[in-house]
């Protein structure tokens, strides 16, 4: 069975879920802060399955595993004001399909496994990714093209009226 968390609300409105004087609570953050901020625990560490480990007041979303940022797919930061958000992989910028992190003036970052990525690699990492667009929409158009042709087939013919001279 679970230890039920011990829970603190300090001097300035901060609510604590503690188990064994750690932060840790199933099934909701472990911190909430007075601004809305929410912050998820397992065990001491920054975690949390299946969603952000912190929520800001203002938008912001933070996936954290085991005390690193991370998310697979999607970046593990995202910012609440629509600017380019942070991909992080087990605690280090990185992505292979873009920019690991796009800075404000729209200066992009290339990183993969924590390394910043050189001029010439970004080039042929941008035409890699071009092509590999390319032949994604050809196999699109492909497809579509061979639906329609065996649709064209499926479908029973009408008849024409005839057509009459003069």
């Amino acid at each position: 069975m679970a230890a039920v968390p011990d829970h603190y609300v300090l001097d300035d409105g901060t609510e604590r879920w503690e188990v064994d004087h750690m932060l840790h609570r199933d099934g909701g953050p472990a911190l909430i802060f007075p601004d809305g901020t929410k912050t998820w625990y397992r065990h001491g560490v920054i975690h949390r399955d299946g969603g952000p480990a912190v929520e800001m007041e203002h938008g912001t979303k933070k996936w954290y595993q085991n005390g690193l940022e991370h998310r697979a797919d999607r970046p593990a930061v995202e910012y609440g004001d629509g600017r380019p958000g942070k991909w992080y992989f087990q605690g280090k910028l990185h992505r292979e399909d873009g920019p690991a992190m796009v800075d404000r003036a729209g200066k992009e970052f290339w990183f993969i496994h924590g390394r910043a990525l050189g001029e010439v690699e970004v080039a042929e990492r941008k035409e890699k990714i071009a092509a590999d667009r390319r032949l994604k929409q050809s196999e699109i158009e492909g497809q579509r093209a061979a639906d329609i042709i065996a649709q064209g087939t499926q479908r029973p013919v009408k008849p024409m009226k005839p057509l009459k001279f003069g």
